[in-house]
């Protein structure tokens, strides 16, 4: 085994990992909207918690994600990921919080050799 297929697994692995994140936040943005009714407060109960969803291990072998490093877009119609980022093996951002129906762009940015990102079939692309 030479050192390209060692990278080139790690970023399969940073992609999937990446991919796999995105979906899970849109129910875990859905769920927390749900929760996020007017209780009273005096509030208009739109602004939503900070809970940052905590991955774990499911991420922690992403190339630049640290735990509680998620970037919040929630709100947003439309966000880019960076592909090969990070010296070409890793995404920008990392993870990322989005709301359900927001449109993900995959950027590449030329660096890190040939790569693609590809939706698995499936329930929210899981």
């Amino acid at each position: 085994m030479d050192t390209n297929d060692v990278s080139r697994r790690g970023f399969v692995t940073a992609a999937g990992a990446t991919a796999a994140a995105a979906a899970m936040s849109a129910p875990a943005a859905a769920a927390e909207e749900e929760n996020s009714s007017d209780g009273g407060d005096g509030g208009d109960g739109g602004g939503g918690g900070k809970t940052v969803p905590a991955f774990g291990a499911f991420l922690g072998d992403a190339n630049g994600y640290e735990e509680g490093a998620v970037e919040d877009a929630r709100g947003q119609d439309a966000v880019t990921i960076e592909v090969g980022a990070g010296g070409g093996f890793a995404f920008d951002p990392p993870a990322i919080w989005i709301s359900p129906g927001t449109t993900v762009t995959w950027e590449w940015t030329g660096e890190g050799g040939a790569h693609n990102v590809v939706a698995n079939d499936g329930p929210a692309g899981l």
